[in-house]
């Protein structure tokens, strides 16, 4: 199993992802550029529209619930978080995004990300800087092209539950770090 996980993790990197067109380049740019103003908003349906459906509907089925449920926790969750913290800036750089193509042909990019938040555990209590390097996953689901974090393990879990194909592709995980105030 490693030797074939090595093997296609190879033949991600040979086969390279010169074949995307100007077009899928364009409107992940777009999209990136979309999400980016999405986060700092803190737009919570926005946001949740923002997702790929296949990841919805798979999330929502591993919790149990339809996917109307799934939505109303979610937007709660999201909601709950940002009473605590705060997307002060958002930057998914999307010229230095890189192209891979599986050997299927399944095209999909990676976008290094960086966000600067502002979180406050408890009420009253100052807040502090958290300063987070990610990636953004590019990818079609349902035939759109979707951009989505996949930083953190709950991200990239979820990630390869709704898409299969992602379960011997390396995410760079997500780093934080608490800035001096």
């Amino acid at each position: 199993m490693k030797t074939t996980a090595a093997l296609l993790a190879l033949l991600v990197t040979v086969v390279g992802a010169r074949a995307q067109t100007a077009e899928d380049i364009a409107t992940v740019t777009a999209l990136a550029h979309e999400l980016e103003r999405i986060t700092l908003s803190g737009d919570i349906a926005a946001s949740l529209q923002f997702l790929p459906p296949t990841l919805l509907d798979k999330n929502a089925e591993a919790q149990g619930m339809s996917r109307a449920e799934f939505d109303v926790m979610m937007i709660q969750r999201m909601t709950e978080m940002g009473a605590i913290s705060k997307v002060l800036q958002s930057d998914i750089d999307a010229t230095q995004m890189r192209w891979n193509r599986l050997p299927d042909g399944t095209l999909f990019a990676l976008i290094p990300t960086r966000n600067l938040l502002e979180v406050a555990l408890e009420p009253g209590e100052a807040p502090m800087q958290i300063a987070e390097t990610s990636a953004t996953l590019a990818l079609k689901d349902q035939g759109q092209w979707r951009v989505v974090r996949a930083g953190s393990q709950t991200q990239q879990e979820s990630l390869r539950r709704a898409f299969p194909w992602l379960e011997n592709i390396t995410l760079p995980e997500a780093k934080t770090e608490v800035l001096d105030q």
